[in-house]
């Protein structure tokens, strides 16, 4: 996978991104209950 970052925000949020899946992979291999709350802390739904 490639992606071009043309901003520097735009790589932040990729960062960010990745750092979430891999969080919530290490997570839902280990600990599947505390995948919505990971969800929630990530993602806060208005």
């Amino acid at each position: 996978m490639s992606t071009v970052v043309t901003d520097y925000q735009t790589f932040v949020n990729l960062a960010e991104q990745s750092a979430y899946q891999n969080t919530l992979i290490k997570i839902t291999l280990s600990k599947p209950r505390q995948v919505s709350d990971l969800k929630k802390r990530f993602y806060p739904t208005n």
